[in-house]
């Protein structure tokens, strides 16, 4: 099914966007992002003195990102909310702009993230807060972080779509973005996790059965120690297994008034499985 071919109901209200935000200088220093990222993404709309993004995409897309939203609310995270609608007769979905202008905000580019060690880095970070109780719950925030990109199987974590918000001194997650590459992972002998900020492998109950290669041995002994160092990684992993992926399908078939069909609910379900069977390999509890 192609996004052009769903009809909303009727009692779905969905944006009609008309004024698109040129680009200027003012402009983006009013939306409180570079020049540069509004020159690059330039869907930028004003609607009752409100601004979006807005993104055309098709079908599968569409149900990541609202799907995605509603998972990374269970896991307690901050999350772009996505709504219905449309520019010059093409189906999307907005994204209210998040971004104060009295704010600073970073991307999780080298600026936070400077070397390939994910252990490195983790101690980098450090730098940004002035306690460590703050600290160690930015690192719980961030885990869970992980845990969900794991579950959404997330492809795309590049650093322009992970965004921090700077506070007093210290930084915080912004909310997060962009699930268009997610829920699309196939079994394999183990799953990689690969971001700005380190990679790991996280071995499948048939990782012992196949050929490894000695870079996955590394990997695989980074996610290992991780487990070791950070306790509070484990209770964020062992947070896949409490997601009802049922649950969260039927809010966003509700929030539509649209019932999924067989294929793609089978499709959801199978990517849940595949998470949570990877969780349980893993014997953490």
């Amino acid at each position: 099914m192609e996004l052009q071919d769903f009809k909303f109901s009727e009692t779905i209200k969905v944006l009609e966007l008309k004024d698109r935000v040129p680009y200027s200088r003012k402009n983006a220093q009013f939306l409180n992002i570079d020049e540069m990222t509004m020159v690059r993404y330039n869907s930028w709309f004003v609607k009752e003195n409100k601004f979006y993004y807005f993104k055309q995409r098709n079908f599968k897309g569409m149900m990541n990102h609202l799907l995605g939203e509603r998972i990374a609310k269970q896991y307690g995270l901050p999350v772009v909310h996505f709504e219905p609608a449309s520019f010059n007769g093409n189906l999307g979905l907005a994204s209210l702009n998040f971004r104060e202008s009295t704010k600073d905000y970073i991307y999780g580019n080298s600026d936070l993230f400077p070397f390939l060690s994910i252990f490195a880095n983790f101690s980098f970070l450090k730098n940004f807060f002035n306690t460590t109780s703050s600290y160690q719950s930015f690192l719980k925030k961030f885990f869970d972080l992980m845990s969900f990109h794991i579950y959404l199987s997330l492809k795309d974590l590049q650093f322009y779509n992970l965004l921090f918000e700077k506070e007093k001194d210290e930084i915080k997650l912004a909310p997060i973005y962009d699930f268009d590459f997610s829920f699309n992972v196939t079994w394999s002998p183990y799953y990689t996790y690969h971001s700005e900020f380190g990679q790991f492998i996280l071995p499948t109950p048939s990782f012992e059965c196949s050929k490894k290669k000695n870079y996955e041995y590394d990997d695989l002994k980074t996610f290992e120690t991780l487990l070791q160092l950070y306790p509070e990684f484990k209770v964020s992993l062992l947070k896949i297994l409490d997601i009802s992926i049922e649950k969260i399908i039927e809010e966003v078939g509700s929030f539509l008034d649209y019932s999924f069909s067989e294929h793609l609910f089978e499709h959801y379900i199978e990517q849940d499985e595949i998470k949570k069977e990877l969780i349980r390999g893993l014997k953490l509890k």
